[in-house]
């Protein structure tokens, strides 16, 4: 298994309404591949924003993930509601990932008040999944559904719905510790149980305090090792599963700075998981 790191928030400030850190989100993202890359981290994801950036100059962005010795496996896409716009963008993101050697979308339902999802909700999201599920194979892309909070597909039984009626060829899962556990479930024993379909996985830890005292939960995320989130259970339950994919490390609140975030988390993986 490879560790890779979530680069998304060097370029979206979490703690001022997800606005741009800056007005150089080059320079900013160059920055997150300097950092994780002195960290000892093998791999990044990012959101489609890296799409936008770089679709019209690839050379560029192998340039700087030759510079800096690191693998790009992953974009992150999320659903908005408009499934022609989406559909369009996930075309990009797969032909983004055939340039650059990745293999993996995720995606993100659209979002909903928690415990508010319908089941005309699910079952619009089981038809666009599907669709996204079959572009994404003609680029040999494999798409996962990311299951999370304030989205249509965050629950257990919401989750068991949309893979019962999406077949494995057109989608997988990436299973995220964090979102599993503010979804009531146990993180080893939900890992157990998707195994089957899992293709990528994130990696958080949650303080069960901050995330009651927060105006939202995933306030409540943190880096690894500052949380209770049973890692070992969960590594175990990977590697019983054969599972040899990425674990990607995401904090989407930094205590103190994204840097800060990601050596606290290499350390834990380095100190704990032996990896």
């Amino acid at each position: 298994m490879k560790i890779g790191y979530t680069l998304w928030t060097w370029l979206l400030d979490e703690h001022n309404e997800w606005k741009p850190v800056s007005q150089y989100p080059k320079r900013d993202f160059e920055q997150s591949l300097r950092e994780i890359a002195d960290l000892g981290y093998a791999a990044f994801e990012n959101f489609n924003l890296v799409v936008d950036m770089y679709e019209s100059c690839p050379q560029e962005f192998a340039a700087l993930t030759r510079k800096y010795g690191l693998e790009f496996v992953n974009v992150y896409h999320y659903m908005k509601g408009d499934i022609s716009a989406e559909m369009e963008m996930a075309e990009r993101c797969c032909r983004f990932n055939n340039t650059h050697g990745a293999e993996l979308i995720n995606i993100e339902a659209p979002d909903v008040a928690v415990g508010a999802t319908t089941a005309e909700d699910l079952d619009n999201l089981v038809r666009n999944l599907a669709e996204m599920g079959k572009l994404a194979r003609r680029f040999g892309t494999v798409l996962c559904l990311h299951p999370h909070y304030g989205t249509t597909c965050f629950y257990e039984a919401e989750i068991d719905y949309i893979l019962s009626r999406v077949e494995p060829a057109l989608l997988s899962l990436c299973m995220d510790t964090a979102h599993t556990y503010l979804a009531g479930m146990d993180p080893a024993q939900a890992f157990k149980k998707y195994i089957s379909r899992i293709r990528y996985v994130h990696l958080k830890d949650v303080d069960p305090e901050l995330a009651k005292a927060a105006d939202s939960p995933m306030r409540g995320i943190t880096a690894l090792g500052e949380g209770i989130i049973g890692f070992r259970e969960v590594m175990n339950v990977l590697k019983a599963g054969g599972y040899d994919g990425y674990l990607t490390v995401e904090c989407d609140f930094n205590r103190v700075c994204n840097y800060e975030s990601a050596a606290v988390s290499r350390a834990y993986i380095h100190r704990v998981l032996g990896m």
